[in-house]
């Protein structure tokens, strides 16, 4: 059994906060995903008529990924898991 590190926290405000944090990190970690799938998706089939996503996204996406693991990190190390 995992304990959480703030048992003081009522169930009910363990459940906010942890929302409050997890949804944005999730959204954060599909996003990242998404935009490094269609940069590398864009280079792998290339046509001569269109230009392929430019490297920067790639590195966006890859922040981005970064930014939402982070944030999942924390609020798994601040809130605890139920």
């Amino acid at each position: 059994m995992v304990r959480a590190p703030c048992p003081t926290l009522p169930p009910t405000m363990h459940e906010l906060l942890s929302s409050l944090i997890g949804v944005p990190a999730v959204i954060l970690l599909a996003a990242g995903l998404g935009i490094v799938a269609v940069t590398l998706l864009s280079r792998l089939r290339a046509r001569p008529d269109r230009q392929p996503i430019r490297w920067a996204h790639l590195v966006f996406g890859v922040g981005l990924t970064g930014a939402g693991t982070l944030l999942l990190q924390l609020d798994v190390a601040l809130i605890g898991v139920r």
